[in-house]
């Protein structure tokens, strides 16, 4: 474990208060009073913790075009609501080697 002391730009604290026009609300210690009040010292505590890896699932719509029709928005909703959001599409009648579209989906992987 260790501490860090927050750190200070007072050159971007000057820019900022001349900017917005408002010195005394960001430091009110900033005015013209002869009250001085003792800060605390509050610090900053980081762990070095190691996420779990990101897992994922991936499913793939092939639709030949020449024979079925494209996916509407009610079976593209259906799939939304079951997790899965579409990454790609690749529609083989643009290369003109075939009739297929295939539609990529991904997910977080579940247990």
């Amino acid at each position: 474990m260790f501490f860090v002391q927050p750190y200070h730009n007072s050159e971007l604290h000057h820019k900022v208060e001349q900017t917005i026009g408002i010195r005394q609300a960001l430091n009110p210690r900033m005015d013209d009073s002869t009250e001085r009040r003792p800060t605390a010292f509050i610090p900053t505590v980081y762990e070095n913790v190691t996420p779990e890896p990101a897992r994922w699932e991936y499913h793939v719509l092939s639709v030949d075009a020449r024979e079925a029709a494209l996916p509407d928005v009610e079976q593209l909703n259906e799939l939304g609501r079951e997790g899965w959001v579409m990454i790609g599409v690749l529609d083989e009648r643009a290369t003109g080697r075939g009739g297929l579209v295939y539609y990529y989906f991904t997910r977080a992987a579940r247990g």
